[in-house]
């Protein structure tokens, strides 16, 4: 999604507009990419409003939303180097101590207390929108200057997007590392394959 949007095919290199909503309304468009757009409860622009659509990967009303900013949305990843009994306890369904990736999901192997800089560049893969997006001057961000950290020992999940408060940090590139368990920062979104 992310490699997808910032092509031809969706915002054509254009930032998307942060949803700002503190109340974690999904669809809802701050008016501004991430970093301007201050946090605010309820909806600031509907979805369906030409203000609203430019929080979509698309750019209009027939994309994704909440790509940037709402809430962090956890994805099947974690650090599998590390031993934190969170990752039995919050990952049983897809994630191991030692574990190797699978169809379904990712294992990055770190095993460190280090989350940034050339720790991120090391672990991360060639496809996974991070390794490729990480800026040259500073490792700890990506395009758009969205936050860059990773999954590590006792922070072993790995949430994308950034949140409505994240300030600049948010956006479709944002990274970063969460313990597990249930957090108002972090969600998920369900995906359906074949």
């Amino acid at each position: 999604v992310a490699y997808l949007t910032h092509s031809q095919y969706g915002r054509n290199g254009r930032e998307i507009d942060m949803n700002n909503s503190s109340d974690y309304l999904t669809g809802n468009g701050g008016g501004a990419v991430s970093g301007i757009a201050e946090a605010s409860a309820g909806i600031t622009n509907y979805y369906n409003t030409n203000i609203g659509a430019k929080s979509s990967t698309t750019g209009n009303i027939y994309g994704i939303y909440d790509i940037s900013g709402g809430d962090s949305e956890l994805i099947a990843a974690w650090d599998s180097a590390s031993t934190n009994s969170n990752i039995s306890t919050y990952g049983s369904s897809f994630a191991t101590s030692g574990g190797a990736s699978t169809k379904y999901a990712t294992a990055y192997i770190n095993g460190t207390t280090a989350s940034t800089k050339t720790n991120v560049y090391g672990i991360s893969k060639i496809g996974d929108a991070i390794k490729e997006t990480l800026n040259g001057s500073d490792l700890g961000y990506c395009w758009f200057d969205d936050y860059a950290h990773f999954a590590y020992s006792t922070a072993p999940f790995f949430p994308r997007g950034g949140y409505y408060d994240f300030n600049k940090k948010s956006g479709i590139f944002c990274t970063g590392n969460i313990a597990g368990g249930h957090s108002r920062f972090c969600s998920f979104r369900v995906v359906l394959g074949k």
